[in-house]
């Protein structure tokens, strides 16, 4: 759906885990919280601190939208 796009997220955030890499990708393709949590086999409390760590790793405030981010990230 996005060619090369996980190459361009590994060169822009090379210090990105493979989990965060997977939460970044699920964000993208507008699977919510609840299915994320499904799809990884983690609870969705675990899915909310994953949010929270990508959150603190783009660097974005407590106003700007991670999925907003996310979705417009090219």
């Amino acid at each position: 759906m996005y060619p090369e796009f996980i190459t361009m997220l590994r060169e822009k955030y090379p210090d990105l885990s493979p989990a965060e890499e997977r939460q970044f990708l699920l964000i993208k393709l507008n699977i919510n919280n609840k299915e994320s949590a499904v799809m990884l086999g983690i609870s969705l409390p675990s899915v909310k601190k994953n949010r929270y760590r990508l959150k603190k790793q783009f660097d974005l405030s407590e106003q700007e939208d991670l999925d907003k981010f996310v979705r417009n990230f090219t």
